[in-house]
């Protein structure tokens, strides 16, 4: 049964939960199993950056469904249209930097959702203050048909 598992693909996504194995159970001469491999990923963070029209969200979790810091810019002391500028998402990024160096992480995964002018410097930021990026992400929701988009605004 345990040779049936360790073959299993279990994707990473949202609603979906982790399985984990003990070493002691593969043989070393299989290699890791899918099951292994999603287990040492959970060891890198996940830095979800969530870009809203007014504000910008950053969310750390060790493995989905887990968050280890929360940070707005709201909280950063950003009010109003500062929120969404460049110079919110630089102060922001100088405290995510001292937070994860207080966990102890040097290695993280950026998953991006949605769209904001900071979106390119954010990543080029976060490898200034040397944190080493895995891997990039976009998970940005497209709407397939979807909703009737809002009024055209007037000027």
């Amino acid at each position: 049964m345990l040779k049936f598992l360790s073959r299993l693909v279990w994707p990473i996504q949202r609603n979906t939960f982790s399985m984990r194995m003990f070493s002691s159970e593969l043989n070393p001469s299989d290699g890791l199993s899918p099951l292994m491999e999603m287990a040492q990923r959970t060891d890198t963070p996940q830095v979800l950056i969530n870009l809203k029209r007014n504000n910008i969200h950053i969310v750390v979790s060790s493995e989905p469904g887990r968050q280890l810091y929360k940070l707005t810019s709201g909280l950063a002391g950003f009010n109003g249209g500062q929120k969404t500028s460049q110079k919110a998402a630089l102060a922001m990024l100088d405290t995510l930097q001292r937070r994860m160096k207080e966990l102890g992480f040097s290695r993280v995964r950026i998953n991006f959702r949605g769209m904001n002018s900071a979106r390119g410097m954010i990543v080029s930021q976060l490898r200034r203050l040397g944190l080493q990026i895995t891997e990039i992400a976009d998970s940005t929701r497209i709407p397939f048909g979807g909703c009737r988009p809002r009024k055209a605004r007037r000027l």
